[in-house]
Formats: C-alpha cells, sequence, structure tokens
C-alpha cells in the first residue's frame, strides 16, 4: 500500500490555522447573534436589584445595604466572547458608604494591631522583670548599662 506524499503544491492550498490575532477577528457565535438581534435586551433579578443586558453592557440598579439609597454599575461585555460573562459580584454598598465601611475596617485594623503590640510589649517587659533586667526604653541602649 502506497502512502500519498504531501507535494509543496498541496501545502499551498492547505488551510492553515489562524493566528490568535486573526482569530479575534473572525465574527464569533456571540458576534453575529448580537448583529442579527440589535435591540434585544435580557433582564433578571439579584439579591439587592436589578440587571439588563442590552448591546453587549450589563447595567445594574440596587439599593444600598446601609442607607438603601441608589447603587449603579455598568459593565462592558463585548469583549468576552467565549467563556462565562460573570465577572465578580454587583456593589452593595454606595459610594460614600463604602468609603465610611473602609474607613471603619482600617481604624478596627489599626486598633487591632495597636492592643497586638501592647500585650507583646507587657509579656516582654514582664518576662524582663522576672529575670532582673531592666525595662526597654526607646532611643536608649539598657545592655550597655546593666
Amino acid at each position: 500500500m502506497d502512502i500519498p506524499r504531501i507535494t509543496a503544491e498541496d501545502r499551498k492550498h492547505a488551510v492553515s490555522p489562524l493566528s490568535r490575532q486573526d482569530a479575534k477577528r473572525v465574527a464569533s457565535k456571540v458576534d453575529r447573534y448580537r448583529q442579527e438581534n440589535p435591540d434585544e435586551f435580557h433582564t433578571w433579578d439579584t439579591a439587592r436589584g436589578s440587571v439588563f443586558q442590552y448591546r453587549g453592557w450589563r447595567f445594574y440598579y440596587g439599593s444600598c445595604r446601609d442607607c438603601s439609597d441608589l447603587v449603579t454599575k455598568s459593565r462592558d461585555i463585548s469583549r468576552y466572547k467565549d467563556g462565562p460573562t460573570n465577572l465578580g459580584r454587583w456593589p452593595v454598598l454606595c459610594p460614600p458608604c463604602r468609603t465610611a465601611n473602609s474607613q471603619r475596617i482600617q481604624a478596627a485594623n489599626l486598633a487591632r494591631i495597636r492592643a497586638l503590640r501592647a500585650e507583646e510589649k507587657a509579656k516582654r517587659d514582664t518576662q524582663r522583670e522576672k529575670y532582673g533586667l531592666p525595662q526597654i526604653t526607646p532611643g536608649y541602649r539598657s545592655d550597655l548599662y546593666a
């Protein structure tokens, strides 16, 4: 049985795979669907609001968790042509509440670290006192004068 040989002439007419850049330019099913149905939109409800999708954009309208003020967010999903387009959670706080919440978290973190350092210092001081060593004073080398 003879195996047919591929000649240079055959290779010239063969289909070569597209590069990644060329493949992005080819219209996908999503692009064709959006071109054929330009005015179609979808809506659905979330835990705190509603989302509607129109012409490759998603718009979220909801209420703030703390003050019940309006929270909005828009996302461009037109560039996501393959794979999932759920790009994370929708916001639950309006900008003023988000700022206040981040400041409250930062203050709590500072207080926690401050308490932890005070506890470590007290533990260190009791150990030094137990062994008869002088207290540590910032900027003063106590080991020179012991």
